[in-house]
């Protein structure tokens, strides 16, 4: 039996118990919190539950369960860097209320003394490639290889209809909006908006999805999301910028979006891996 434990943040006043522990623990199905409750596994402040009560800040909650995070596939590991399949449902750092973090699960996992150093991310929902450094060398190495443009990142999506075109590479602007954590895209220069291009090749059509290839020519927030709805086609299973009844109708119980590509051109450091190229299938 796996014991658990949550402080409940501010932001999670008042919410009911079993979506605050959703939320800490993304990647526990629901069906496990469930059980844990029947079973009154659960305890507020030290005191068992036996249902879905609201919480404040400050308590102390703790579960009990048999479920377990599955371990973290890992494609490559030197003293230097690790290259990981991110699963989708969790964050790449750490984010308020979550208790369960990537870099938190692999540390306890690979049995680091520190958790491995954050490069760069994916968003909650999009699953696959990463690189994290293991040293601070290979960090400063890693965060100027992808400033300067010398990590080549490849994505597959399933996108809604079929594109206009086999293949194309879509240029337009987008502005990032911090207060309802959403951006905008537009098809001409804005006030504080900045450039993106996301070139596409369409892989196949199924089920009235295109399946793309995606090359990022540059790395904005919810770029690949964002910019494919502008036109049109959004990623199935992305309720904030896509067609949520056409999800709904598609069933489609997550974001189809994974990194399933990289390739590093580099010098220095990390010159033994220059040219070298890590790949996965994606899991849609």
């Amino acid at each position: 039996m796996n014991r658990y434990q949550l402080v409940v943040p501010e932001h999670m006043h008042g919410s009911k118990l079993l979506p605050c522990l959703s939320k800490a623990y993304p990647l526990a199905p629901d069906m496990a919190f469930r059980r844990a409750l029947k079973n009154r596994d659960i305890k507020v402040n030290g005191q068992r539950v036996a249902d879905n009560c609201a919480v404040t800040a400050g308590q102390l909650v703790e579960w009990y369960t048999q479920w377990a995070p599955a371990e973290i596939p890992i494609l490559y590991m030197d003293n230097r860097l690790l290259v990981i399949d991110k699963p989708n449902g969790i964050s790449s750092d750490e984010q308020a209320g979550e208790q369960m973090t990537l870099t938190g699960l692999l540390a306890s996992q690979l049995k680091l003394d520190m958790p491995p150093r954050m490069v760069h991310r994916l968003d909650h929902q999009t699953s696959g490639l990463m690189f994290l450094a293991l040293t601070e060398e290979a960090e400063t190495a890693l965060v100027q290889a992808f400033r300067q443009g010398q990590v080549d990142k490849r994505y597959t999506c399933l996108a809604k209809g079929e594109m206009p075109r086999q293949g194309d590479t879509l240029r337009a602007w987008l502005r990032k909006d911090a207060r309802v954590a959403r951006v905008q895209v537009s098809d001409a220069p804005a006030p504080e908006a900045r450039v993106i291009v996301t070139e596409y090749r369409v892989l196949s059509y199924q089920s009235d999805c295109s399946r793309l290839e995606i090359c990022l020519h540059t790395g904005r927030t919810h770029q690949i999301r964002a910019h494919l709805a502008h036109i049109g086609h959004p990623i199935l299973g992305d309720d904030k910028y896509g067609d949520r009844a056409f999800n709904r109708f598609m069933g489609a119980g997550r974001l189809m979006l994974a990194s399933t590509g990289l390739t590093l051109r580099v010098e220095g450091l990390l010159a033994d891996l220059d040219g070298r190229s890590f790949s996965i299938e994606a899991p849609f």
